[in-house]
């Protein structure tokens, strides 16, 4: 219709034509303003969805589990965790960030001073700072000097008087050593402790492990670093050939740090450092001395159990429950293959031994049992699941390794799989048709049938 044509209409149709076009308006209005009202865009409270519910995980234990607003929460405990602690990737992102930020804001590295009689560490690397802390030991005060000698008699009396005087004079004299910078005492205490900063930059603690497999980290996390200081002790030992000192002259820059006997022995029969058999006694040989010495000393075990409960809210809740062992195997091989890389060694001469993973013992150096049950503790405590019901759900959950057992534990923590369809196949058990198991058979048949 053209204007005119509507003008036309509206002369002709008068005061009815236009109650008509306004009630349509007005209909046309109502109808606009019920659209706008059932919108659930318009809506400004919006519709609260939320389920609870109890997961039994394979008969092992049962979680509660709530759905809000598509946010799933599970209960591990006491208290409910959000999606964060199911999402590896974010967790990792997250961590790596922080990482980044912790190594840029390092404190610098020191030197603590402290008396002889309350010197308790030669260095340390601190994680959280990021930075080595060396100590300077006071030797100037007599009465110190006595203090020292009878807590070290208290602390060895298997040992005779003369052995004692012996041990205590080399005490001293590498803690003389230990405050000057150029000696190999120093070099190696510096190397021990870089090789922690080193593997930390690596990533070794990133998510992805339970606390009892960051424990066992730890532990290797030290034998790395006592591989780096033996190292540090053998560059001592070349510098001094180097500069034509005899070898049985040289060997005894190994005295001061008894723990290497087995390498200096080594050396003194012709062991080739540079050989296969050298660096696997370097490896071997450290392993066996940490395990059965420092292992079972109480600050270590008191660092490692700390460790591995300081860690239970590091990974995601699956990785928490049931760890990744190739994972940790990955990491351990890591640190083994970076021994003595980084720019302290190299400016100091000591020398990289190469990739040392391929010589590392095959058995896992397992946790002592009171460092084990102190962080198992912590983890049942924090989940309320024990480390035989957890160790039960790694059993359970379908994978052909950790990583994909991971991966099927947490789609039913995140609520997109029931454990029925990640719940691992069972095998049924092969009748035993050996000749001695049928001939049993029909024995007991012939018993019964007659």
């Amino acid at each position: 219709m053209s204007y005119k044509d509507f003008e036309h209409y509206m002369k002709k149709s008068g005061p009815t034509a236009v109650l008509l076009l306004a009630l349509e308006a007005s209909a046309l209005n109502a109808a606009a303003q019920e659209r706008q009202a059932s919108d659930p865009v318009q809506e400004q409270k919006a519709k609260t969805e939320y389920v609870e519910k109890k997961v039994n995980l394979f008969g092992v234990t049962e979680i509660e589990q709530v759905v809000q607003d598509g946010q799933v929460y599970n209960k591990v405990g006491e208290d409910f965790i959000d999606q964060s602690r199911l999402d590896p990737k974010k967790l990792h992102k997250t961590w790596k960030a922080d990482e980044k930020n912790a190594f840029a804001n390092a404190e610098p590295d020191r030197t603590d001073t402290l008396s002889v009689a309350t010197a308790d560490k030669a260095g340390a690397y601190n994680t959280e700072d990021k930075n080595i802390v060396m100590t300077y030991i006071e030797m100037g005060d007599e009465q110190e000097l006595h203090k020292l000698e009878a807590q070290f008699a208290d602390k060895h009396p298997e040992m005779s008087p003369e052995q004692r005087k012996k041990t205590f004079v080399t005490t001293l004299e590498m803690f003389s050593d230990l405050n000057n910078p150029q000696s190999t005492v120093y070099k190696s205490v510096k190397a021990h402790e870089e090789q922690h900063r080193s593997n930390d930059k690596l990533g070794i603690y990133a998510p992805g492990l339970s606390p009892e497999q960051y424990g066992i980290l730890c532990q290797y996390d030290e034998c790395a670093a006592t591989v780096a200081e033996l190292n540090g002790y053998l560059a001592g030992y070349r510098n001094e050939l180097a500069k034509g000192t005899s070898r049985e002259e040289a060997l005894k820059v190994f005295d001061k740090e008894p723990d290497f006997a087995f390498y200096k022995e080594a050396l003194a029969k012709g062991l080739d450092p540079d050989s296969k058999e050298g660096k696997k006694l370097m490896v071997e040989g450290s392993f066996e001395m940490w395990k059965n010495k420092r292992r079972t000393m109480n600050g270590y075990k008191e660092q490692i159990s700390q460790f591995g409960t300081d860690t239970i809210d590091t990974s995601d809740l699956s990785a928490t429950l049931i760890g990744n062992d190739q994972e940790l195997q990955k990491r351990i091989n890591k640190i083994f293959d970076n021994i003595c890389e980084n720019d302290y060694c190299k400016k100091e001469g000591i020398k990289s031994p190469g990739n040392l993973s391929k010589y590392l013992p095959e058995q896992t150096m397992e946790l002592l049992p009171e460092v084990r049950a102190e962080i198992e503790s912590g983890v049942k405590e924090k989940t309320g699941i024990s480390a035989d019901q957890r160790e039960a759900i790694r059993q359970s959950v379908d994978g052909k390794n950790d990583k994909k057992k991971n991966r099927n534990l947490l789609q039913v923590l995140s609520g997109r799989k029931s454990p029925q369809q990640v719940a691992a196949k069972k095998t049924t058990p092969q009748t035993d048709r050996s000749n001695a198991a049928v001939q049993k058979a029909i024995a007991d048949e012939m018993v019964n049938g007659y």
